[in-house]
C-alpha cells in the first residue's frame, strides 16, 4: 500500500522534493543500523537487503519469514530483499558475497522506490 502513494513524476521533476531511497545491506538483525535508516527516512519506507550463500538456499523461506517478523515486531516500514549468492569459482566466500551484493544493488526497488542511497555496515 505504500508504493501506491509514491508518485513518480513528483520525484523526477522537483529536485527540492528529493528524498533518499535507502537500500540497507545487513546480514543479521542489526537494530542500530535499522534505527539509523529510520531516522534518515523519518519513519519512511526503505529496503533491507541480505545475501544468502547458495549452499544454504534451502533456508531462503526461513530467512524471509525471519525478516518479516523482525520488521513487524519493530514496527518499521521496509521490504526485505534477499539475494542468493552463487558459489564463487575461486571458492572464496568473500567473492560470493560481493556478487550477491551486486545483484541486490541492481535488482532492488520497484518504480520510484529504486534505491539512490546505500547504507553499509562497518566490518
Amino acid at each position: 500500500k505504500y508504493l501506491l502513494r509514491l508518485n513518480r513524476t513528483t520525484f523526477t521533476t522537483q529536485s527540492k522534493l528529493w528524498r533518499p531511497n535507502i537500500l540497507l545491506f545487513v546480514d543479521n538483525h542489526q537494530i542500530a543500523l535499522v534505527d539509523f535508516c529510520n531516522s534518515l527516512k523519518k519513519g519512511g519506507l526503505y529496503i533491507i537487503g541480505s545475501v544468502l550463500n547458495a549452499q544454504f538456499m534451502h533456508k531462503y523461506t526461513e530467512l524471509h519469514h525471519e525478516w518479516l517478523s523482525f520488521i513487524s515486531r519493530n514496527k518499521i516500514k521496509a521490504f526485505p530483499q534477499i539475494s542468493i549468492a552463487p558459489i564463487a569459482s575461486d571458492g572464496t566466500v568473500r567473492t560470493s558475497q560481493m556478487i550477491g551484493y551486486q545483484n541486490l544493488l541492481s535488482l532492488a526497488g520497484l518504480g520510484p522506490m529504486k534505491p539512490n542511497t546505500v547504507v553499509l555496515p562497518m566490518c
